[in-house]
């Protein structure tokens, strides 16, 4: 099994809201004092925002998305 990771595409957005909304709800379960993430996590302009600045990032396997990461460089490093 082969998993790619690249740059996130405009289409895909919805379906990674739909998975950190789903993986940051989720936390309760396992020890969290709330559902919820950080800000903006389940919002999909932001979500978009991010994709156009090419911060937000796609893993699929198979072709299907199984996964998303929001990436930004290093500020300090030069």
């Amino acid at each position: 099994m082969l998993i790619e990771f690249r740059s996130a595409k405009p289409e895909e957005v919805e379906d990674l809201v739909k998975i950190s909304k789903a993986a940051f709800d989720t936390d309760i379960e396992g020890g969290s004092t709330s559902a919820g993430g950080p800000p903006d996590y389940d919002n999909v302009k932001w979500h978009l925002d991010m994709q156009k600045t090419g911060n937000l990032y796609t893993f699929l396997n198979g072709g299907k998305i199984i996964g998303g990461a929001l990436l930004f460089p290093d500020k300090k490093k030069k």
